[in-house]
């Protein structure tokens, strides 16, 4: 049971014990009294007091921040990581998507600029990356094996 329906439970019990009382002095003073006024006077002194103990019990808020989980073991590369999801993602899907494809031409793409001057774009970049690695990388996405996959990290590594 939550903090909160714990409250209004000690609530609801701790304004029946009140009414009882009150019924109980009454009846021994041998006073008349109403009922149901008698019961909406001792629920409403209850309700006020419950919330002036709401109001002023100081259970402060937690300010605690939750620190993010790393996806992968201390020291590993951020982008090592993304590109294993990536991998993951794509071997586990029903239906081909283009994030592995995109993710594998950024870094081919990367890779030529700064080896050889060249964008993927270029058609100097088929001879370099080979018509398998090329194909991949620019054809339309489609589901690759993990054989495919290794070739085209291979080749983009070997360039």
């Amino acid at each position: 049971m939550s903090g909160a329906a714990r409250f209004w439970w000690r609530w609801l019990g701790a304004t029946a014990f009140l009414l009882g009382v009150v019924m109980g002095v009454l009846a021994l003073n041998g006073s008349t009294w109403h009922f149901w006024p008698l019961v909406l006077l001792v629920a409403f002194t209850t309700a006020v007091l419950a919330l002036v103990n709401v109001g002023t019990v100081n259970e402060s808020p937690d300010w605690t921040v939750d620190s993010v989980q790393a996806l992968g073991p201390a020291g590993q590369d951020s982008r090592l990581g993304m590109y294993a999801r990536a991998i993951s993602g794509h071997l586990d899907a029903r239906v081909a998507d283009h994030t592995l494809r995109d993710r594998l031409a950024d870094l081919a793409d990367r890779r030529l600029r700064q080896r050889h001057g060249l964008a993927l774009a270029d058609p100097a970049a088929l001879r370099l990356l080979g018509e398998e690695a090329f194909g991949v990388l620019t054809g339309p996405p489609r589901r690759l094996s993990r054989d495919e996959i290794q070739r085209c990290v291979r080749r983009i590594e070997e360039l």
